[in-house]
């Protein structure tokens, strides 16, 4: 999927995507692995997640950031 798909995807099957991440039942799709090249010569190996996948790892990351952000406020008090 392109980004350009995003939107239409998420809006079609958002109900179904929401249920399996609160179920815990959500499995990622495989990271597409590329090898990119250093400067030396060798390469790194890379791995790329999906565009769905991206965004709900970003997704999580921001409630888990906002959640530990609150519990430090409420310890500092």
């Amino acid at each position: 999927m392109e980004m350009e798909e995003l939107d239409g995807y998420i809006r079609k099957n958002w109900d179904s995507i929401r249920e399996q991440i609160r179920k815990r039942s959500y499995k990622p799709q495989p990271v597409r692995r590329v090898e990119i090249p250093k400067p030396n010569g060798s390469k790194r190996k890379l791995g790329i997640p999906t565009v769905m996948d991206r965004v709900i790892q970003q997704g999580i990351a921001q409630v888990n950031k906002t959640a530990c952000n609150h519990l430090e406020a409420m310890e500092s008090t």
